[in-house]
């Protein structure tokens, strides 16, 4: 399924090459004055990765309590990425409580999108 793009993002550094597909979920985005990072939160596999383009955007997993490498402790980019964790994870309880009631109150989310 081909999405619409909703932004642009200048590419400060061409020779990092293109960022790769990202997995559909929830999408953040830092920029710094050496680099630019990307967090991408797959809500299917449940996992998330950041992109930096200092790295040539490869994937480095991470979690709530793991950083990766390209991103050190205290710095203003653990707390973006401390940030993006946060909505990730909400967007995602969000999506299941929502899958929750279709499946079990079916009548309910019909009456609610109504309001």
């Amino acid at each position: 399924m081909s999405v619409p793009t909703l932004l642009t993002i200048p590419n400060y550094t061409p020779q990092a090459g293109q960022l790769p597909g990202l997995p559909e979920g929830y999408t953040g985005y830092y920029q710094s004055v050496t680099r630019q990072l990307v967090f991408a939160f797959g809500l299917r596999l449940k996992k998330g990765w950041v992109y930096a383009s200092n790295d040539g955007w490869k994937a480095h997993e991470c979690s709530p309590s793991r950083l990766p490498p390209t991103v050190q402790p205290g710095t203003p980019e653990a707390k973006w990425l401390s940030a993006c964790w946060e909505a990730a994870l909400a967007q995602a309880m969000n999506v299941a409580m929502e899958n929750l009631f279709s499946k079990t109150l079916p009548g309910f989310a019909q009456k609610e999108a109504n309001l």
